[in-house]
């Protein structure tokens, strides 16, 4: 094995000699070129963990965007699973008293069956009816002179729905006007 000094000897197995000039001028070369290659490894080293964390923030970016578009389809379809259930109620309340005992058991079986699921994809109705209006749970439709103080919700014409906590659907209501004297 040959080992060079920072004087410029080399050392063969031991023994020793005086490194010429030539020699000298080489290791001058070969220290020159691996600082080139570690300042080459470093540059490609900053590449490669500047490449890493844009693939991890791509992946983290293409998760959330699947996210959303999931969440977005499950909103259109428990919206239209939502006017089932309120063609399924309007067609309940049509039957009730004129159509046979079985029938209106089954409408009320797929009543239920509408009301689980919603409830396990978690639906629930905007509270409305005796509340202080909420333009964010709300839309009104009309105002009534009562004397409820002003901004409470008198009638609900369309239920409003959350969907975890978020608004699915707001209710669209009739709110009080304080009477004049």
């Amino acid at each position: 094995m040959v080992f060079v000094s920072e004087t410029g000897n080399t050392t063969l197995g031991g023994a020793q000699a005086e490194v010429k000039g030539e020699e000298n001028g080489g290791t001058a070369l070969l220290r020159q070129e691996l600082t080139k290659l570690k300042e080459n490894y470093d540059q490609l080293n900053q590449r490669y963990l500047y490449l890493r964390a844009e693939y991890e923030n791509l992946i983290k970016r293409t998760q959330r965007e699947i996210d959303e578009i999931k969440s977005v389809a499950n909103e259109r379809t428990i919206k239209r699973i939502i006017d089932l259930r309120e063609s399924v109620n309007v067609a309940l309340g049509m039957i009730k008293g004129r159509a046979d005992q079985p029938v209106v058991d089954g409408f009320e079986l797929i009543k239920a069956k509408i009301e689980e699921l919603l409830t396990s994809e978690g639906v629930s109705e905007v509270k409305s009816i005796g509340q202080k209006f909420d333009p964010y749970y709300h839309e009104v439709a009309g105002v009534v002179e009562s004397d409820l103080p002003d901004g409470t919700i008198i009638e609900e014409i369309r239920t409003g729905y959350l969907i975890n906590g978020k608004v699915l659907r707001p209710s669209i209501v009739k709110v009080s006007k304080r009477r004049v004297g």
